[in-house]
């Protein structure tokens, strides 16, 4: 049974994520390891002055980030010109992190997600204490809150600034919505209406045997690769199955650890709890498999596997962060996405995860430079859709919109950036996992989100016959 116990209020904040970079100056390259301090002159400007190009490494911890140095692409040309930074991306794992914090040495600067890991590192001296550097970092106090701060701070026992906290604003925002709707392969679901009518669709579970007809009509795809009526990937799991947690949100609850938080009523149990939504969850998953309409990777693939499994119509319904042009929303009765209009304020994963500099680091000041840069809203503008002309312009009434050439780049990873990147597949927030500004925040300047979909200049008319059917479908409901 839920217990009427409210959560505290900072449990209940779940971010996106959010920011990256932009400013200028032309690097002198050079090779080497250790690097010459440079600070930042503004919240809105960084250092004009040639400098060294150094590579820092970014601890990106689990995430579907993409390791390795990071060069030839529109964002990381921005960033050399900028900053006079390449960035080395490290993809870790709990063991990763743990060995990086026993062996007394972290990569340059990046981003902690669990309480426990940032304790450890801070216990061995790891962690440089912002407040040290302060006056490099005034774009990080003008984009967020004091009470943000204050948080990190209150985690440590000299109440030192030894993290930033991770997209943290004040807007706020909606939480839920059509993003966690059931997705199924809306061809393939009308091939099974017109064979066997409409189905009465009240819960998740109502839509396994309309799955499985699905699998069974079509069990491989266009190219003879094996398709399954559902999947899910194992990359992100926490203390949880991390696409069990996202599944169960279609019923107003979200997830802090091992506890399950009803939004409506704004209380909490076990997921151990029998009537936990999370249990109910497993179970769907595992009648799903005991149907043979489980992807047999799913506990071992990664984030891209399961990607391109979509991609490739190998996936018959998808739920969250990912589809392909086939799958679209089936509402049911008894969907519940609950909408949170709580501020994002102490950061992603409810102010657990947290941005830190190495104290062993040979370039702390140039780390704090970059902070300052990335969390900045023009800057990020920059990272996240490059420089103006390309994917998005300006119109004669000052509003922004996509331009031809970009709404091509959003349907098409093929299509790059004058200076390399795929909007789809390289942009700085997919090759980092990471955002500095969250998505919600109008940009200041130019008066609009970083959600193009929400853009007052957006082209609604331009659908694939997919959706079109779809729309008129969902229509004539």
């Amino acid at each position: 049974m839920y217990k009427s116990i409210r959560f505290p209020a900072f449990i209940l904040v779940i971010i996106l994520l959010a920011a990256i970079l932009a400013a200028c100056t032309t690097p002198e390259v050079t090779t080497g390891t250790t690097g010459a301090a440079t600070t930042a002159t503004s919240a809105t400007t960084t250092a004009k002055t040639s400098r060294e190009l150094i590579t820092l490494n970014w601890y990106a911890g689990n995430t579907n980030a993409s390791p390795g140095l990071q060069e030839n692409m529109y964002w990381t040309k921005i960033l050399e010109e900028d900053l006079g930074i390449k960035l080395n991306v490290i993809s870790g794992t709990d063991e990763i992190i743990n060995a990086y914090i026993a062996s007394g040495d972290l990569p340059d600067m990046g981003l902690i997600y669990k309480s426990d890991d940032f304790q450890n590192a801070y216990n061995a001296d790891l962690l440089v204490n912002f407040d040290d550097y302060i006056d490099l970092i005034p774009s990080v106090l003008v984009n967020y809150p004091a009470g943000s701060l204050q948080f990190q701070r209150d985690r440590y026992a000299d109440g030192g600034l030894h993290s930033l906290p991770s997209g943290a604003q004040t807007v706020f925002k909606t939480y839920g919505g059509s993003e966690y709707y059931m997705r199924v392969d809306f061809p393939y679901y009308l091939e099974y209406v017109e064979a066997n009518g409409e189905p009465e669709l009240k819960d998740y579970e109502d839509f396994l045997p309309i799955l499985k007809s699905i699998q069974d009509a079509h069990p491989t795809n266009d190219d003879g690769q094996a398709a399954y009526g559902m999947s899910i990937f194992a990359e992100w799991d926490g203390s949880t199955v991390g696409y069990g947690d996202w599944i169960s949100e279609q019923y107003g609850v979200i997830y802090k650890d091992f506890a399950e938080i009803d939004m409506d009523s704004l209380t909490y149990q076990s997921i151990f709890d029998d009537d936990s939504v999370y249990k109910r969850t497993l179970k769907l998953l595992y009648d799903a498999n005991q149907l043979g309409i489980l992807d047999p990777d799913s506990m071992t693939q990664t984030w891209n596997d399961y990607m391109a499994k979509v991609d490739a119509r190998r996936i018959y319904s998808t739920y969250c962060f990912y589809a392909n042009d086939f799958t679209r929303c089936l509402p049911y009765v008894n969907l519940n996405t609950v909408d949170y209009t709580g501020p994002a304020y102490l950061g992603n994963g409810s102010g657990s995860w947290g941005f830190y500099i190495s104290a062993n680091s040979d370039y702390v000041e140039r780390c704090c430079e970059f902070f300052n840069y990335v969390i900045n809203e023009d800057n990020w503008w920059r990272l996240k859709f490059g420089n103006q002309g390309e994917f998005w312009d300006i119109n004669s009434d000052g509003q922004v919109y996509v331009t031809e050439k970009g709404q091509n780049m959003e349907k098409d990873s093929t299509v790059l950036f004058e200076d390399g990147g795929s909007l789809i597949l390289n942009s700085a927030i997919c090759n980092w996992n990471t955002r500095f500004i969250d998505w919600c925040v109008v940009n200041k300047t130019y008066g609009a989100n970083y959600s193009t979909a929400s853009w007052p200049t957006r082209d609604v008319s331009m659908k694939t016959d997919n959706q079109k059917i779809w729309v008129t479908y969902i229509s004539d409901k």
